[in-house]
């Protein structure tokens, strides 16, 4: 377990970084799938009018609101 932890090994620190990686690109994949099940769970039965969305989009929309709103948020701490 201790030549796990130990940092001096160059393939130590390439599985780490890929460890990391991955949890990155799993983070991703999830937060997409919460927005994509949510907004079609809730929103589209909230207004009808609202069509269901796929996956690809519940990214972009997850995208545009990191945008906007730390945008935002940025601007708001500057007060």
């Amino acid at each position: 377990v201790e030549h796990c932890l130990e940092l001096t090994n160059d393939s130590h620190i390439a599985i780490d970084t890929h460890h990391i990686f991955l949890g990155i690109e799993l983070a991703l994949f999830l937060e997409g799938l919460i927005v994509w099940a949510l907004w079609n769970a809730v929103v589209t039965v909230i207004f009808t009018s609202v069509p269901t969305i796929s996956y690809w989009m519940a990214l972009g929309i997850m995208i545009l609101c990191n945008i906007l709103f730390k945008g935002v948020a940025s601007i708001c701490k500057r007060d």
